[in-house]
């Protein structure tokens, strides 16, 4: 693997793992330590966990697929 490799797998792979804690531990973990974040980034976490859970859930599965596709994508490039 080169650099450019591991500058796409990084990413893919936080997305990914991101995005499964987030469906399997839902608001709880989405929520979790904005108390630490800057006002506007809590403002905006906030109003995503009150959307309807199908509508979050799409946005959680979208995030997965995002890094599924990089991933791919990196491993294409070898």
């Amino acid at each position: 693997m080169n650099f450019p490799d591991w500058i796409l797998l990084i990413p893919a792979v936080f997305l990914v793992c991101d995005a499964v804690l987030a469906i399997i531990f839902s608001e709880r973990y989405m929520l979790w330590g904005l108390e630490y974040t800057p006002s506007i980034y809590r403002h905006i976490i906030s109003g995503l966990s009150r959307l309807p859970h199908g509508t979050v859930l799409g946005i959680k599965l979208a995030e997965c697929g995002a890094g599924i596709v990089i991933f791919w994508f990196a491993l294409k490039l070898q």
